[in-house]
């Protein structure tokens, strides 16, 4: 912090304008760390104009994890754990037993509640949230979670989720803060949607059957227009092999199907952090697991182990077939108990955990029969209420 105090001094003879300039080009952690530092900060960093302006012109490679542990049981709730660029426990969350994640985007958390037919989007910071009903669409992938995609339109600078009914020849799209329901885009006969949307800057992708192979579709948020076929940036689709010291004797073999992010050295995405993984066919060793939609992130492999515990294994080398892993970080432990008993004060907010995070009341658990999932995420900028983010701030 005496290093940021500093840094303040230095700059008490700059506009406003230019110190605005320079604090747009910095992550939003690193903007939350500032806003302590002076008040003039504070109030910039603070401001709804900046706060908007970041959302479209600001650095947006995630910074942090989220790791997901949906409800097993009844009366049992989901839990949440937000991971820091250290891959340090930072915060926790809990939400309803009958509610999944569906994703995060500019640090906002999207989930869908299968009992109640409802969306949900929080400002976890705040806890405030907003809810909409589900598609009135006759098909029974509108209870279905992974079906539904969260993304934003930084052109309109309005959020949207668009829902996905496999086979059919149609997206449903509802824009936060415009529409009063969903609307229907038509979708080209040969590209009905195949499995799970994928979103990245400002554009959903999705794969589909073509003649003779798997083919890949963009729809971006902006224009509403659906492009088939994208260009396949991953060498054809052909199988990763992962490679770990101690894995000598054991194959692990992936398929990545598809990614939403421009490929660098034609095969690698520049940062990983949006590539979607299919984990149909898979070998992995010792009943281990590739938890969806991020299993590829901030430069690591996130893998659970047979017994629930998810570790993130640094990737130490990338070829155009081949990813050589190495050091790993336990994220969260194998099943130690219960852990739904501490206090949230909203549903989906986040409750800092102190101390490292490895007391045991709040030592995150997980079982291997649970279907954990993993997102990549960048927080929010500043706390402001939600309707700023979502356009419809006064």
């Amino acid at each position: 912090m005496s290093g940021d105090a500093n840094a303040a001094a230095a700059t008490s003879f700059l506009s406003r304008d230019l110190i605005s300039t320079i604090l747009l080009r910095l992550p939003a952690i690193v903007l939350r760390r500032l806003s302590l530092v002076c008040k003039e900060w504070r109030n910039i960093i603070s401001d709804p104009i900046f706060i908007k302006t970041h959302m479209v012109e600001g650095p947006t490679a995630p910074t942090h994890t989220i790791v997901f542990v949906p409800s097993s049981e009844q009366y049992r709730a989901g839990n949440g754990f937000l991971f820091d660029e250290r891959w340090r426990l930072a915060a926790r969350f809990a939400v309803g037993a009958s509610e999944a994640m569906v994703g995060t985007c500019n640090g906002l958390l999207c989930f869908h509640d299968g009992r109640r037919d409802l969306i949900k989007i929080v400002e976890p910071f705040t806890g405030d949230a907003i809810v909409l009903p589900v598609p009135t669409t006759d098909s029974p992938w509108k209870h279905d979670a992974r079906s539904y995609c969260f993304g934003f339109d930084a052109t309109a600078r309005r959020y949207k989720i668009v829902h996905q009914v496999e086979s059919y020849s149609f997206l449903n799209v509802f824009t936060l803060g415009e529409d009063k329901g969903w609307r229907t885009v038509s979708i080209p006969p040969c590209a009905s949607v195949h499995g799970d949307l994928a979103y990245d800057g400002g554009t959903v992708y999705w794969s589909y059957n073509g003649y003779a192979d798997m083919m890949y579709a963009r729809f971006d948020l902006a224009t509403e227009q659906i492009i088939t076929p994208v260009k396949r940036c991953l060498a054809n689709g052909r199988p990763i092999t992962c490679h770990h010291p101690r894995w000598r004797d054991q194959p692990f073999v992936f398929l990545i199907r598809r990614f939403a992010s421009e490929s660098q050295d034609d095969y690698w995405p520049h940062d990983m952090n949006t590539m979607a993984i299919d984990t149909h066919g898979v070998i992995v060793p010792h009943g281990r697991h590739l938890p969806r939609p991020h299993a590829l992130q901030r430069g690591h492999l996130l893998l659970q182990e047979a017994n629930g515990a998810v570790y993130a294994h640094k990737i130490m080398t990338t070829t155009i077939h081949e990813l050589k892993i190495g050091w790993k970080k336990l994220l969260i432990d194998s099943d130690l108990g219960l852990t739904n008993h501490f206090f949230a004060p909203k549903n989906g907010q986040f409750v800092p955990v102190h101390s490292g995070g490895r007391s045991k009341t709040q030592q995150p658990v997980a079982t291997a029969s649970e279907d954990i999932c993993t997102f990549a995420y960048t927080p929010t900028v500043s706390v402001a209420p939600l309707a700023l983010y979502l356009g419809t701030h006064g």
